[in-house]
């Protein structure tokens, strides 16, 4: 893991390799304050950028808004993916949220590369999250009115 400031706010972060779908995908993943980067790239690319945030919902249960913020809009796999992670990182104590920049070959986005690429980084995410993933204090709410 390397040690790394921005600004005086020290970064954490964690750079592996995994196969994904037969072939090597360099990853990449860093803490910042307010959210965590993951990179994972065959191609040398970003390619697409993902964002993948936790929300809570009426009733005291929780979803995740998945957005593609750049890249096709078409191909479900990628959204799966920050999904699975965004998931698999919160039952691993980190509630930030999540920026996913997935760049696979197209034989390797699939079902089971998706699978390889969630298990590879959430083995690695020890190391990056800390202590500094607690979730958000729970804010007060005003009962309903009737």
């Amino acid at each position: 893991m390397a040690a790394t400031s921005v600004s005086g706010v020290p970064l954490r972060s964690e750079a592996f390799e995994a196969e994904v779908g037969g072939a090597v995908a360099r990853c990449l993943l860093t803490a910042y304050a307010d959210r965590l980067l993951v990179i994972v790239s065959q191609l040398g690319t970003l390619g697409s950028i993902i964002s993948a945030e936790r929300e809570r919902v009426l009733g005291g249960g929780e979803t995740y808004r998945v957005d593609t913020l750049l890249g096709p809009r078409e191909q479900p796999l990628p959204e799966l993916c920050a999904r699975q992670l965004a998931e698999r990182l919160a039952a691993a104590g980190s509630y930030k949220p999540l920026l996913l920049c997935l760049a696979l070959r197209r034989d390797a986005l699939t079902r089971a590369g998706v699978a390889q690429v969630v298990a590879a980084v959430t083995q690695h995410a020890a190391a990056v999250l800390g202590a500094s993933s607690a979730p958000p204090a729970a804010q007060p709410q005003a009962p309903p009115p009737m």
